[in-house]
């Protein structure tokens, strides 16, 4: 707000001002303060107290937590040991296939032979390589039993490749010339030395190998009954050792319930003990603040009526003039701290800075600044 006003009319008004903003006497607020020292220790002691029960609820919320996983875990391992036969095929045909055990799978599996699993674990791969080294075994008798028969000196031989004899077994070989197959006359013949099989390489295509291989075909029946007997086991492995996992699981599956069952009874004491703490602070906090409205209220009433008399002590001491921040404001101590514009009537108008300062502003300054803003300037005469 601006003033436009006569400097002389305006004494009046310049005196009230000085006497408004000079010739007060500062009177401090806190020595009227209707505070009461009770109710800031009760305010603490309270806040200490809901803190103490913010506490707890931080305590007893991973308590809580461990409480529900644990309890979980026991009605999973109950159902598990319920039906120990689904579990045991699940965990012996993890164990075939060499699959990754999780590792709750892991807890209950801990107590089973660690040989017993590295046997399983190493079955389905044993049983393979049985199974192809039996396939193989039998095409090759096949194979060799499919050749063509010859009895040479009332013995059974078989038609081979020359190509199957070396320096190891050429002495069970005889060989015909090719010349005399169709003869009456046949002659067969042994490879008698080292030196005859070398040479024998490079004619043998005027030749027709026989070889005696009853011994290798009843040393290869031999051992395919061999590697069928293992297959065999193999295959009874798993059947045979199912109980005994089952018994493991059983065991082990009954332990574990036991311990997740007392980690659940841990949890519940441990959680009553906090509910049973945070009542009692809850019945603290509760006293403490009915006797902080019984108290503090009737506290403040006698500090106010304490306060008035020192206001009405202060009035009747200094007639007025007084420190105003703790009394209501009047307009005209609002109007007095505005700024100021004197008119002199010599054509310049002074703006008062404060109470000792005034600075000269001609008409023209004055307008350029003020004079779009009429509805902002009083003009006092």
């Amino acid at each position: 707000m601006l003033w436009v006003i006569n400097a002389k009319s305006f004494k009046q008004n310049l005196i009230l001002a000085s006497v408004v903003t000079r010739r007060l006497r500062p009177i401090k607020l806190d020595e009227l303060d209707p505070w009461v020292p009770a109710e800031k220790e009760y305010e603490d002691k309270i806040m200490a107290l809901r803190e103490e029960i913010k506490e707890f609820d931080r305590k007893m919320t991973p308590v809580d937590d461990l409480i529900r996983q644990n309890q979980r875990k026991v009605d999973i391992l109950q159902k598990q040991r319920n039906d120990i036969e689904s579990l045991a095929d699940s965990i012996l045909d993890n164990l075939y296939r060499d699959a990754y055990l999780t590792s709750d799978l892991r807890e209950i599996t801990s107590t089973i032979d660690p040989s017993i699993e590295t046997k399983i674990r190493g079955l389905q791969k044993e049983k393979r390589a049985l199974s192809e080294k039996i396939e193989s075994d039998e095409k090759k008798l096949k194979v060799w039993s499919d050749l063509e028969d010859m009895d040479i000196d009332h013995m059974p031989f078989k038609k081979i490749p020359f190509n199957w004899l070396t320096k190891e077994n050429y002495q069970k070989a005889r060989i015909l010339s090719k010349a005399t197959a169709e003869s009456l006359f046949q002659n067969f013949e042994k490879i008698s030395s080292d030196l005859a099989f070398d040479r024998l390489k490079h004619t043998h295509v005027n030749y027709i190998v026989f070889y005696d291989l009853n011994e290798n075909m009843e040393a290869l029946k031999h051992s395919l009954d061999t590697l069928r007997r293992s297959l065999t086991a193999l295959e009874s492995y798993i059947p045979t050792v199912r109980n005994s996992i089952k018994a493991s699981l059983q065991g082990r599956l009954s332990d574990l319930i036991i311990d997740y069952e007392a980690r659940v009874t841990r949890g519940i004491d441990e959680s009553e003990n906090f509910v049973v703490a945070k009542s009692k602070v809850n019945v603290q906090l509760g006293m403490l603040e009915m006797k902080m409205e019984e108290e503090i209220p009737n506290a403040k009433k006698e500090r106010l009526k304490e306060i008035t008399q020192e206001k009405f002590s202060v009035m009747r001491e200094y007639k007025g003039m007084y420190d105003f921040s703790w009394k209501h404001e009047r307009k005209s101590w609002q109007a007095a701290n505005e700024r100021i514009f004197f008119d002199t009537g010599d054509g310049y108008l002074f703006r008062k800075l404060n109470d000792h300062q005034l600075l000269k502003v001609s008409f023209q300054e004055f307008l350029q600044v003020y004079g779009n803003l009429p509805e902002t300037v009083t003009v006092l005469h």
